[in-house]
């Protein structure tokens, strides 16, 4: 009877030996859910998919380096955006290209452009995975530093902040409370009057993103603050695009939490405190950092394929908008290149344009080799930049 009701013994039997069996290859064209195509297996869409959600996103060039074994990488990648699983950020294509999932769902094979056997319509609804980072915020008294270390929700990676009668410290630490309880930085001159620290309350962010938002932070006290920073400007960390935006939100939210407690930024908007302050970028000291200039004298710089433009301006030079900026960061750089690229990317004064960025608007820097190190991504002499006259500057450089 069981035999019967499974479809007859032998047969059933034979055909799970041979399926168990089959040296046969598995094709992406027997599973749902894989984009069917010979450059494609399932081995390699899986191990595709799976680089990109760890991060949310991953270069081309990563994932190239995951399919090292396969003969032709990239085109692997930019099949699954061609068939819409991925999704590629605008611009010249080059292995920093990001890449992440899409949200439109896959058509399934044989799926027309007329759109004849489309999935049912309750198919078609498909949830945005974002996944905000989230703040967690704890405040208490200098003289009572030594219990956020006994907290259990503060032996996390965060970032904090010390409040004195004049001044302000932002930090960041991999273990949150232990570094609020046995820093000493925060016993001198006297206990802080307010410890404020702020955690991912689902525990994600890693050293590298806390060390970009301890930079956001002081970039945020520094613009809303009503007190200096007593340390210097954070140099922050390299992270992609759609990272540094969640980072954005998760310092502006806790920035908000604490006006509304009327804890600290108490003297700012609300509408002030979604805003990234944009501060002047640390800048080079070492080599060349300033060149004899008239006010109003413009220079140009040609090189690595760049050509910029610059005005001098109240003992500052201004890099103009429409000038070309190298992408791509150098090893000789500044720790804060990268990052300030990011963060020009998100408020829009720098665009992606062809092989290049471009300013759109105007930028100033407190010396000439500043504003090179910032325009090529490395550190250059102050003399890369030659004076010429207005003529010679000519017309549509603005953008």
């Amino acid at each position: 009877m069981a035999e019967a009701i499974l479809g007859g013994g032998d047969a059933a039997r034979n055909y799970k030996t041979d399926l168990l069996t089959s040296s046969a290859p598995i094709t992406a064209s027997q599973l749902p859910g894989l984009v069917p195509h010979p450059l494609l297996t399932p081995d390699d869409q899986v191990r595709i998919l799976s680089l990109i959600d760890e991060t949310g996103s991953a270069t081309l060039g990563d994932l190239m380096a995951a399919l090292v074994s396969h003969e032709r990488p990239a085109t692997a990648v930019l099949e699954l955006v061609a068939a819409g699983a991925l999704s590629i950020e605008p611009g010249l294509i080059d292995s920093h290209s990001a890449i992440r999932r899409s949200v439109h769902p896959v058509e399934e094979a044989g799926t027309s452009a007329g759109g004849h056997n489309k999935p049912p319509r309750s198919e078609r609804v498909r949830q945005l995975d974002f996944e905000p980072f989230e703040p967690q915020i704890f405040f208490g008294t200098g003289g009572a530093r030594k219990d956020f270390g006994r907290h259990k929700e503060l032996s996390k990676v965060g970032i904090y902040g010390a409040v004195w009668a004049d001044d302000v410290y932002i930090g960041y630490s991999r273990n949150l409370g232990q570094r609020i309880a046995r820093g000493e930085h925060l016993t001198h001159p006297t206990p802080p009057e307010l410890i404020f620290a702020i955690v991912d309350r689902h525990d994600r962010l890693t050293e590298a993103e806390a060390r970009v938002a301890e930079r956001l932070l002081a970039m945020t006290v520094d613009q809303h603050g009503e007190k200096p920073c007593r340390n210097s400007m954070p140099a922050g960390d390299l992270v992609d695009p759609a990272c540094f935006d969640r980072l954005v939100l998760f310092v502006n939210s806790a920035a908000l939490a604490l006006r509304q407690a009327g804890l600290f930024f108490t003297g700012a908007s609300a509408d002030a405190l979604t805003q990234v302050p944009w501060g002047c970028a640390p800048e080079p000291t070492e080599i060349g950092t300033g060149i004899e200039a008239d006010p109003g004298e413009l220079f140009e710089l040609n090189a690595c394929g760049i050509t910029a433009r610059a005005r001098v301006e109240d003992g500052r030079w201004v890099v103009l908008a429409g000038s070309q900026v190298r992408p791509e960061v150098r090893a000789s750089a500044s720790a804060s290149a990268s990052q300030r690229r990011i963060e020009l990317l998100h408020n829009g004064t720098l665009a992606r344009a062809g092989r290049h960025l471009v300013l759109r608007d105007d930028l100033a820097f407190r010396t000439a080799s500043g504003a090179a190190h910032f325009v090529l991504g490395s550190k250059m002499r102050a003399d890369i930049w030659t004076p010429i006259t207005p003529d010679a500057a000519g017309a549509g450089l603005k953008v």
